[in-house]
């Protein structure tokens, strides 16, 4: 069975009632931040790595997943799971504490800059109020950050 199909039929399952930031089907966000990730001259492994990655990306923070579980997947090794683990936010940390442990990751950097590509567009947003700038603001503070050491 091709990864990728294994991966995303896992997070269509654990994210299959869940709903992101702005009301849309969780679904969306993880194909939308898989697709925004993809780098064309990269080998087909590492490709394939940051897809999982990115569809990957929030399991561990909303969903009930477990490592053991990701680990079952045919194809998902080591560099995945410590990718995603490391996307997943320790509530002790700031989050620009957050952001910099992501930046010592470059395959983890990547994702997390589609990532916050993603939830920077603006016209996902049926509602502009301060708590949405709020956050528009953060994703712009870490989305500099990150492309700065990415360049």
């Amino acid at each position: 069975m091709d990864t990728r199909e294994t991966v995303l039929d896992f997070v269509k399952r654990k994210f299959k009632d869940k709903v992101d930031k702005t009301g849309a089907p969780y679904i969306m966000h993880l194909t939308s931040v898989a697709s925004y990730a993809y780098i064309p001259h990269e080998p087909a492994y590492i490709k394939s790595a940051i897809e999982s990655i990115a569809l990957l990306h929030d399991v561990f923070e909303d969903t009930d997943a477990t490592e053991a579980e990701i680990r079952n997947l045919i194809g998902v090794d080591d560099t995945v799971i410590d990718a995603v683990k490391l996307l997943t936010r320790d509530k002790a940390d700031t989050y620009m504490e957050y952001i910099t442990k992501v930046s010592e990751n470059r395959i983890a950097s990547l994702v997390k800059i589609a990532d916050l590509y993603h939830n920077m567009q603006i016209t996902r947003y049926d509602v502009l109020d301060d708590n949405v700038f709020s956050l528009l603001k953060r994703y712009h503070k870490a989305y500099k950050f990150l492309t700065k050491l990415n360049k």
